[in-house]
């Protein structure tokens, strides 16, 4: 998966491309010499490994998170803008380019850039994600011709376009209507699939079938959701223990859904002790998996269990597991699982007959899901008034007055 480029010349250019590609979004105006080091990355990838160019990208993009802006819009800014990179080669000059007319040499560093980003701005709030589609949809045709053609550059188009379809189904998953949402995610990560398998690489394969298994889970194909799991568990010999954290506390959440409670709790205590200190993986690992990616899991896991064992021992659990996301020292959770994390208190709550747990978290998921504009977690809290519903009868007043959160 290597590539070459050319020199400094070639920076040159992509700064003068970035500024090109700064007019197009308008809004803050900044230095393109602000991105120097990033595009210094790109240009000068050499023999480049995409797994190594992608990496250092991503770091350079941490540091803008770790940065607090004072004003977010300029992350922001300079994060479309290297999202919009590929485009920019596409359509140079406003002429529309073949794909025979792009080199692989200069594109694919800019996809690295661009998907890159875009995992970054899948953590931000309001329609950014919208924007992560609308530059991958641009480009993503590229990356799957090269991808089904015998090359030098077929691995590391592939290893783009699987990322590419990961963010569509997650897109997907948050701005379309139900059931559509569900359905369109199932379909992007089955292509994730198949395009991680011809990239090679294992972490990324294991990556696509955990959201793949998670896909199958919003539709209720059960069993092919655990048989997905136990696929990518069978190559833990070949991934790093962050990895192997999140594929054992996938297969509980899975176990849990079969009522194989022993099962379960086994892979529950096993994610949670190779769940490392701080998480050190490619972003579309890291941006997608952290601690609160176990807390959330965790409790999800005990509320599935309380159905087919002891209820109150495990649906407090949960709700023990879930406040965890509020303790001091807690890492920053992006808002679309923090949304989710206040959805699944609720839940919690319910099953452990705590009315008021439920109200408070109730209102923070639906204020939340509204902030970010998300089809997916408003249906969350809504699932969740409608089990409220059921455990409450005798509440139906309050409960219905609650309903008027979704007006």
């Amino acid at each position: 998966m290597e590539y070459g480029m050319g020199s400094e010349t070639t920076r040159r250019h992509f700064l003068s491309q970035v500024s090109q590609v700064s007019q197009v979004i308008g809004g803050v105006t900044f230095n393109g010499e602000t991105l120097a080091p990033m595009l210094t990355a790109i240009a000068r990838a050499g023999r480049c490994n995409c797994i190594d160019l992608q990496t250092t990208l991503h770091q350079q993009m941490m540091s803008l998170d770790d940065a607090k802006h004072p004003v977010n819009t300029l992350r922001r800014h300079i994060l479309l803008t290297l999202a919009a990179l590929p485009v920019g080669l596409l359509v140079g000059g406003g002429i529309s380019k073949g794909i025979q007319d792009l080199s692989p040499d200069e594109w694919l560093p800019h996809c690295s850039a661009s998907v890159t980003a875009c995992w970054h701005l899948m953590a931000m709030e309001g329609n950014d994600i919208l924007m992560v589609e609308h530059y991958i949809t641009h480009y993503l045709h590229v990356l799957m011709d090269w991808a089904e053609r015998p090359s030098k550059y077929q691995s590391s188009a592939a290893y783009y376009a699987t990322q590419s379809f990961l963010l569509l189904g997650l897109v997907a998953l948050h701005k379309l209507p139900a059931p559509l949402n569900t359905l369109e995610r199932l379909t992007q990560c089955t292509f994730a699939v198949k395009y991680a398998r011809m990239s090679q690489d294992k972490i990324l394969l294991v990556t696509a079938l955990t959201h793949y298994g998670n896909a199958l889970y919003d539709r209720h194909h059960l069993p092919e959701m655990l048989k997905t799991y136990v696929e990518a568990d069978s190559h833990r010999s070949a991934i790093p223990d962050v990895l192997q954290s999140k594929v054992s506390l996938e297969l509980a959440h899975a176990y849990a859904q079969h009522g194989m409670m022993k099962e379960s709790l086994y892979a529950l205590n096993q994610a949670q002790d190779l769940f490392p200190g701080s998480v050190e993986a490619p972003p579309f690992l890291q941006k997608d998996y952290g601690r609160h990616s176990l807390l959330l899991f965790s409790g999800l896991t005990y509320v599935d269990i309380s159905r087919h064992a002891e209820k109150s021992k495990y649906t407090h659990q949960a709700a023990n597991e879930l406040a965890k996301v509020d303790h001091p020292g807690t890492d920053r959770i992006p808002q679309r699982f923090l949304v989710e994390i206040r959805n699944q208190q609720a839940l919690a709550a319910v099953h452990d007959q705590n009315f008021d747990d439920f109200e408070r978290y109730l209102k923070l998921g639906v204020e939340g899901a509204r902030s970010l504009k998300s089809e997916k977690r408003r249906q969350e809290a809504f699932s969740t008034l409608l089990a409220a519903g059921r455990a409450w009868p005798h509440e139906s007043r309050k409960v219905l007055q609650l309903a008027e959160l979704f007006a």
